[in-house]
């Protein structure tokens, strides 16, 4: 997330209006507009689609202000599996849970704040999981070309209006 908000704010760096864009993206992630889809997709989301999909990084659009390195996304249980070996089975849990009459999560970050606030089952939190989810689905969308597409003109504009102004 804090890799996510810095590349935005990287990119936003010389608009006109960037400490209202920093006062912003405290009080909500910022989204971006498609035409395609039902939703506006947040900004984290598209950071991660073209951090794990180097060959569909568009240097015209990001550059000169981001490059394909500044698109890192490491998800927390490949970073927790690097400090200990007892951690591998956490590796590519974070979209997973169990639906029974109610969403059980296996996301670590749920599991750690069901587990630091002894929540029962029928309390238990399993909001990263759903986000996780979210997104697992919405970059399947993604990699379709007329939803790259509809994403792309849509942030372009947005984005090549402002460097003009600066």
């Amino acid at each position: 997330a804090i890799r996510a908000a810095s590349t935005f704010l990287k990119m936003n760096v010389v608009r006109s209006d960037f400490g209202q864009l920093v006062a912003e993206l405290i009080e909500e992630e910022p989204r971006l507009e498609t035409k395609l889809l039902d939703q506006p997709l947040p900004w984290q989301l598209v950071h991660r689609y073209y951090a794990s999909a180097k060959d569909k990084f568009k240097q015209e659009l990001f550059e000169p202000h981001l490059t394909n390195s500044d698109l890192i996304w490491e998800p927390i249980e490949n970073s927790l599996a690097k400090i200990d070996d007892n951690m591998v089975f956490w590796k590519g849990s974070s979209a997973l849970g169990l639906a029974e009459n109610r969403a059980l999560s296996f996301n670590v970050i749920d599991v750690a704040a069901n587990l630091c606030n002894s929540l029962p089952y029928h309390d238990s939190v399993a909001s990263f999981f759903q986000k996780n989810l979210w997104h697992e689905l919405m970059m399947r969308y993604m990699q379709h070309e007329p939803v790259e597409n509809s994403l792309l003109s849509n942030l372009q504009p947005q984005y090549a209006e402002e460097r003009a102004l600066a």
